[in-house]
């Protein structure tokens, strides 16, 4: 819905049929702060803000939120609810300083996606994921790949440089 550097990835008009339509289907959202604010209306910028955030996204339909505070100042901290057992749970992760995030909520998402694919429960394929966007970044931070903002590496556990 919103690029790392906050413009709209989304039309105005669509946010509705997004709410509306599309998240009940989904079995989990990964949206991050300014996507949860624009999905809330209402600013969550704070990690004080971001289980009751959860809850209320829960609220639109999709029963698993993964909130993503990569925007948050200081460490990086997700929150993930699951609403049928009403569980939050705090992942925390160091803020890796690096360009090189390109792709980092796609990733993750499809990760996801991949983790259950596999069978793995919702809780283990969203740790699971977690864990490989974290190895992802810490493995490309350094990398350089031309101007901007460069891709996270996403085949750093089989990469094997000569």
């Amino acid at each position: 819905m919103i690029s790392t550097n906050g413009n709209p990835l989304l039309q105005t008009d669509a946010v509705s049929a997004l709410k509306t339509i599309l998240i009940p289907l989904a079995t989990i959202i990964t949206p991050n702060l300014p996507e949860a604010s624009v999905l809330l209306d209402r600013n969550i910028e704070i990690l004080e803000d971001m289980a009751q955030a959860a809850r209320d996204l829960a609220k639109l339909g999709c029963k698993n939120i993964l909130l993503k505070g990569g925007h948050l100042t200081g460490e990086a901290c997700d929150i993930f609810y699951q609403k049928d057992i009403d569980t939050i749970t705090e992942l925390p992760c160091p803020r890796i300083n690096t360009p090189n995030t390109h792709g980092t909520g796609c990733t993750l998402s499809l990760a996801i996606a991949a983790n259950l694919a596999k069978g793995l429960p919702i809780n283990m394929a969203v740790k699971k994921a977690k864990f490989f966007i974290t190895k992802a970044l810490l493995a490309g931070a350094d990398i350089a790949t031309g101007k901007g903002h460069g891709p996270v590496h996403h085949f750093y556990d089989i990469w094997h440089e000569s």
